[in-house]
């Protein structure tokens, strides 16, 4: 776990799965749209670097943000949040293949 020293509280492994496809979905759906980082950020009324730390999971979105970003990449919030959800999921599950045990030699 990481310790985050500006708000004293622990990321679980979820929380970096769940960073993570938001990273994914946010950069796929402004690469669909054929918009730049900065592009995005005017469009959704913050810094262009908070969408760069945003699709390498550096940081993440209030839900707020993510309203204004589902309306700057053009679908409705709930697209975007079940797409999220999608890849949350397939974040997940890769982390629990690669922890199992595999039995060789047969």
């Amino acid at each position: 776990m990481v310790l985050e020293l500006d708000s004293w509280t622990m990321k679980s492994p979820h929380d970096i799965d769940a960073q993570r496809a938001v990273a994914a979905e946010i950069k796929y759906r402004r690469g669909l749209l054929k918009v730049s980082q900065e592009e995005l950020a005017h469009l959704a009324g913050v810094h262009r670097t908070f969408i760069g730390k945003l699709e390498v999971a550096q940081t993440q979105p209030s839900i707020c943000v993510l309203f204004r970003l589902a309306q700057a990449l053009e679908v409705e919030f709930s697209e975007l949040a079940t797409a999220i959800e999608r890849r949350y999921r397939i974040e997940v599950e890769g982390r629990h293949s690669d922890s199992q045990p595999t039995m060789r030699g047969t």
